[in-house]
């Protein structure tokens, strides 16, 4: 996991919409995290939009 990333549980705790599933900065609630030191941010994911400016989607190796 790269450091230098700033991470978010996602938006909604049972139902995450497709686009915090598919964002490699998504760490939901009840999955392990690594033993380093993360940077949390509050979720930015507006359902209004379907949009979230910290997005980035996971590649094949991730």
């Amino acid at each position: 996991m790269n450091k230098d990333y700033t991470y978010c549980v996602g938006f909604g705790y049972f139902d995450q919409p497709e686009l915090c599933k598919n964002c490699r900065r998504n760490i939901p609630y009840g999955k392990p995290v690594p033993d380093e030191v993360l940077w949390w941010t509050s979720v930015q994911y507006d359902p209004k939009t379907g949009k979230c400016p910290l997005h980035e989607p996971k590649t094949d190796n991730q």
